[in-house]
């Protein structure tokens, strides 16, 4: 078994996350309000939040991609091998995913339990809805490759990899709850709501059917499909709801479009 730079690619999306972000933050907003001084804060936050975003992910994808290459060239090798079995693998668990939320939302259903959109969906709406061009490309492909890189090539793989013992259990265990943690962190600091857990559900519920198709695939670009596929048609949805809103203002289709928008949780 080859040994990847597991640790220093673990510390640096941290680092990036938290520490890059922060100063990243404050200098945008800084820049901003020094040559434009009148803007609105709601507008100086989706601007701030976008860019920062879009940086972030720039940053996540050049740097990880350098210190994993060879985990990629590895991993890729061995996708083409099977190359139309595993593509049939991620459009799978693409619609599995679906499966299992539309089963959570009828256990919601079931216990007259009425979820809210979660925080991280309606900051992922305000920014595409402002700046798309600039959103797309960090929801459809930056996302799916950094994260599906962390939380399975990297953390899953690491522990079940381990001499632990239960350490699959505790690999599945650990990818699925970080990586939707992470999706509901920010809202639950600010809130100390339980609810805001409660709600974020489905991205743990995310978490696991990926999980699943990288343990049962080993490679790495299969679980990369699927979340590529599942965010790029919440995308497809935003966008139509965007084109709507600026051309074809029909209350009707945009709320039936929201209401699909709301059981798929973009990632």
């Amino acid at each position: 078994m080859k040994n990847y730079p597991n640790k220093r690619t673990l510390l640096f999306y941290f680092f990036s996350m938290l520490f890059l972000g922060s100063f990243l933050y404050n200098t945008i907003e800084i820049t901003v309000l020094k040559y434009n001084p009148n803007i609105e804060k709601e507008s100086l936050d989706i601007f701030v939040n976008t860019i920062l975003q879009f940086a972030i992910y720039l940053v996540l994808v050049i740097g990880i991609a350098l210190l994993m290459r060879q985990f990629y060239e590895d991993d890729f090798f061995d996708f083409k091998q099977k190359f139309l079995k595993n593509i049939l693998v991620g459009f799978i668990g693409w619609v599995s995913m679906y499966g299992l939320l539309i089963i959570w939302g009828m256990i919601l259903t079931t216990i007259n339990y009425e979820a809210a959109t979660p925080v991280n969906q309606l900051e992922i709406e305000k920014t595409f809805f402002s700046y798309p061009l600039l959103m797309i490309p960090v929801l459809t492909l930056a996302a799916p490759f950094v994260e599906e890189t962390i939380f399975r090539g990297v953390i899953f793989k690491s522990i079940n990899n381990s001499k632990l013992k239960y350490k699959t259990i505790i690999a599945f265990i650990m990818s699925s709850c970080l990586f939707g943690f992470i999706h509901v962190f920010s809202a639950f600091l600010i809130s100390r709501n339980v609810r805001d857990i409660i709600d974020g559900i489905p991205y743990f519920i995310s978490g696991f059917a990926l999980t699943f198709v990288y343990f049962k695939t080993k490679n790495i670009f299969v679980p990369m499909i699927t979340h590529f596929l599942y965010n790029t048609a919440a995308t497809v949805l935003l966008l139509i709801v965007y084109l709507i809103q600026e051309y074809f203002p029909e209350e009707l289709i945009t709320n039936t479009i929201y209401i699909l928008l709301h059981v798929i949780h973009l990632q």
